[in-house]
C-alpha cells in the first residue's frame, strides 16, 4: 500500500462520500430522513457513497493505471447519475426539501467531479 499515490482529489473524493452519508442521515422531507423509505436513489447514493470512500485505498493498492481510470470513471458516472436523480427531485410538486437532500446533491455533484479528476490525472 502506497498512500503517496493519492493526491488531493482522491481525499476530496472520499469527503464527498461522506458528505453523501451524512445528508442521508439528515432530513429530506419535514422530518423524513433519506434512509426513512429506502428506494432505488439510496440504493445509488450508497454505492456512490461508498465507492468513494474507497477510492483512495483503491489508488494506494494497485501499482497499474489501469483499475483506477476504470474506477475513477465508474465513480465519475455513478455520482452524476445520483445528482441527476436528486435535480429531478428540486421540482417535486410538495416541495420543502431539507438541508440532507442538499447535502447529499452537493456530495454528489463534487464526487462525480473528483472522480472524473482522478481519472483524467492518470491517464
Amino acid at each position: 500500500m502506497n498512500f503517496r499515490r493519492v493526491h488531493p482529489g482522491e481525499w476530496i473524493a472520499s469527503l464527498c462520500g461522506l458528505l453523501i452519508l451524512a445528508g442521508l442521515t439528515f432530513p429530506w422531507y419535514g422530518e423524513q430522513t433519506g434512509l426513512d423509505t429506502v428506494s432505488l436513489l439510496d440504493v445509488i447514493l450508497g454505492v456512490a457513497a461508498i465507492s468513494g470512500l474507497i477510492l483512495p485505498v483503491v489508488l494506494a493498492v494497485t501499482r497499474t493505471t489501469n483499475v483506477p481510470i476504470v474506477f475513477g470513471t465508474f465513480l465519475s458516472t455513478l455520482a452524476l447519475l445520483a445528482a441527476l436523480v436528486l435535480l429531478k427531485l428540486v421540482w417535486s410538486p410538495d416541495g420543502g426539501l431539507k438541508s440532507g437532500f442538499f447535502l447529499s446533491l452537493a456530495g454528489a455533484i463534487l464526487l462525480s467531479w473528483a472522480g472524473w479528476r482522478s481519472a483524467a490525472r492518470e491517464n
